[in-house]
């Protein structure tokens, strides 16, 4: 597979691309982006698939009409970074003094950047932590999803409108939100 990390050539038109990969395709090129860019890669759809470049977690689930509302690609991302955001800060609380957590320090003593290429990351389980944050975050959101097509159909007598899905969606999170996830 080492081959085909650096090798994948992945040409997309942005949020709104019309490309269609099988679940094979997506596990492949996830594993590719994540291990070229040592980072973990989420690949958004109706199986989302996450790696770190070696392992892959899949999620199933959501609403279909989650692909007809503008910006849950966005909110996705933004609840990965709160994950992530909460599982660094969880753990600099839990080290104490943070200002004598060092960022990164290579062997020339140059600061490195990115999240998961950090030694220090690595050296306290970090990278990995990430990789389990990203699935929640994904599982979260697409329980919303889920639970918001219900509401929709409820309030809507069975012909959830993607207006009243939409205003529902993010009405949702913002509630799971504000109680704390």
């Amino acid at each position: 597979m080492s081959e085909d990390k650096e090798n994948i050539k992945i040409k997309s038109n942005g949020v709104e691309s019309s490309i269609k990969l099988s679940e094979k395709e997506q596990e492949r090129a996830a594993m590719a982006l994540a291990g070229k860019y040592n980072t973990v890669a989420f690949i958004s759809g109706n199986i989302d698939i996450i790696s770190d470049g070696e392992n892959v977690l899949k999620i199933d689930g959501g609403d279909s009409r989650m692909r007809k509302v503008s910006g849950t690609g966005c909110m996705l991302s933004a609840l990965c970074a709160l994950f992530a955001a909460g599982e660094y800060l969880s753990h600099v609380s839990a080290a104490g003094d943070s200002s004598k957590i060092p960022i990164a320090e290579t062997t020339d003593n140059k600061t490195e950047t990115g999240i998961n290429e950090s030694k220090y990351n690595r050296k306290h389980g970090l990278s990995e932590k990430y990789f389990y944050t990203a699935y929640s975050a994904g599982k979260v959101w697409k329980e919303t999803a889920k639970n918001t097509g219900v509401m929709t159909d409820i309030k809507s007598v069975g012909k959830g409108s993607i207006g009243t899905y939409h205003s529902l969606l993010f009405d949702e999170l913002e509630g799971i939100i504000g109680k704390g996830i």
